[in-house]
């Protein structure tokens, strides 16, 4: 293989996809526009308190204000708070009246009023012990442990990374492919003195360039906008970004070697590519989805591409932990570049 050879063609890859407005849009600036979009909306999620209303007065509320765990909103009236409460607007409502207190909660808030519940009955329960002047017959000794505090946007940006990659693998390939075959570029590719081998090679070369400058910018456009935490060694993001980079370049091979024109490939690619990107764990969580979606995910590479670089990224995980993400995504490229051999035309068969 020539080296030269191989290099020209990268050089001129990037020089057409510098000229290229819309691909260099899709490419950069439509993944930093989700960042954007989904760190504002849901940035400053990850570490609020349940708020609950409050009504009356004396040592019960002095209690609940100072324990920190929840937001007290003092309400002039129960009236006022049950009605908050139904609306939604809180999850939960403590109503004094002397020594008798009602907690009311709202039954469509199943996240934040257990959590309502379960603090306001410590607090109630520790308040009853103290003014009885009671000895607790079981002690409990708390003490912390090193944790890494992980936000929303920090699984969000390194989640988007391989989507990005994906997309732009995937797409740009397909859409060569495609459009190659119908101006009749791969028939002459054949008789120029270039192999089709040392051509495809930069190709390959091509896109993984084009994902590791993705990972740089989308890192530090995180890093910059929404203070996202990078915990880990960014040079054990490379493996992952290079190995995942050629499964979705063969995912797009196969792609491309399917159809026969540009509508069908962004048919065929978003029907593939897009369902990944919301059951792979790029926006939100895995762990909190249903079985039946966890199972599919299994299924999927974008899977352990996205769990391997947050994992990585704002987890600390090593390079040894990624080994198995780095095997499966492996597996995934040999497999899916064996299917785009079989599916490779030179020319659009009508």
């Amino acid at each position: 293989m020539n080296v030269h050879r191989v290099a020209a063609v990268v050089g001129a890859s990037l020089r057409m996809f510098r000229r290229d407005r819309p691909a260099f849009f899709f490419t950069f600036a439509f993944p930093i526009m989700f960042i954007v979009l989904f760190g504002l909306i849901f940035g400053g999620g990850g570490s609020s308190r349940p708020t609950v209303d409050v009504v009356g007065a004396g040592p019960l509320r002095v209690a609940l204000d100072r324990s920190g765990a929840i937001k007290v909103k003092l309400q002039p009236d129960e009236a006022r708070a049950l009605k908050r409460v139904r609306n939604g607007d809180e999850p939960a409502a403590v109503l004094m009246r002397g020594k008798r207190v009602r907690l009311v909660y709202s039954k469509t808030s199943q996240v934040e009023a257990p959590i309502v519940i379960g603090i306001v009955r410590g607090i109630v329960d520790d308040f009853n012990l103290r003014a009885v002047h009671a000895k607790p017959t079981v002690g409990l000794v708390s003490e912390p442990v090193e944790a890494q505090s992980v936000d929303y946007v920090d699984l969000l940006v390194p989640g988007l990374l391989a989507m990005a990659i994906a997309q732009s693998a995937a797409f740009g390939v397909a859409f060569s492919l495609v459009a190659w075959r119908q101006k009749g570029m791969l028939r002459r590719l054949r008789l120029t003195p270039l192999p089709l081998a040392e051509f495809a090679t930069a190709r390959v070369i091509f896109h993984l360039i084009i994902s590791l400058v993705q990972a740089v910018i989308l890192l530090t456009v995180g890093r910059i906008l929404f203070g996202v935490h990078l915990v880990g060694n960014v040079l054990a993001l490379v493996p992952l970004i290079l190995v995942g980079g050629v499964a979705f370049i063969a995912l797009g091979m196969c792609i491309g070697g399917r159809v026969n024109t540009e509508d069908a490939t962004a048919a065929l690619s978003n029907l593939i590519v897009l369902p990944m990107t919301f059951l792979g764990g790029v926006f939100f969580p895995l762990d909190s989805a249903p079985a039946p979606i966890r199972v599919i995910a299994h299924f999927l590479p974008l899977t352990y591409l996205a769990e391997g670089l947050q994992n990585v990224a704002v987890r600390g995980h090593s390079f040894t932990s990624t080994l198995p993400n780095l095997g499966v995504l492996a597996i995934f490229a040999a497999a899916l570049a064996g299917l785009a051999l079989r599916l490779f035309r030179w020319q659009t068969v009508t």
